[in-house]
């Protein structure tokens, strides 16, 4: 059974999706910034054996466009990191909203039931009652002839 509340669970439903799905991107992108800094790591060990191999050849500038490098990468993972936070927050406070939401449905269907079934009940009382009467009348009317 539909309730006046259908189109707010749906609205609520398709941003908890929403968030879902922005915290996925973002878990993806911390993943990948992540695998950057191991990268980056990992060319400066080489450039340092190399530079260790050829000590004629400086490698101060690439050393310092990888430290460069990899504190724009952990700069924008802790900004992805603090959007992770508000996302998860976000995300809490819409599932309150849509649980609340659902359960005023549920209660919005078990009033409807429950006054569906005492409107059954009512008319199977009448009908008992109407019998009753009816045969009560009848044998006042057989008694009396």
């Amino acid at each position: 059974m539909t309730t006046p509340y259908d189109p707010a669970i749906r609205i609520k439903r398709r941003q908890v999706d929403d968030i879902a799905r922005q915290i996925g991107d973002a878990l993806a992108r911390v993943a990948s910034l992540d695998e950057g800094v191991e990268q980056l790591a990992g060319d400066a060990r080489r450039e340092a054996m190399c530079g260790a191999e050829a000590p004629m050849v400086s490698s101060h500038h690439y050393a310092a466009r990888l430290r460069t490098r990899r504190a724009g990468l952990m700069e924008e993972r802790a900004f992805t990191q603090a959007r992770l936070v508000s996302l998860r927050a976000e995300a809490a406070s819409a599932i309150a909203s849509l649980q609340a939401i659902e359960t005023a449905a549920e209660r919005h269907r078990a009033e409807h039931k429950r006054r569906r079934d005492n409107a059954v009940q009512a008319q199977l009382d009448d009908m008992v009652a109407s019998s009753v009467v009816r045969r009560h009348h009848a044998s006042r009317e057989h008694r009396t002839s």
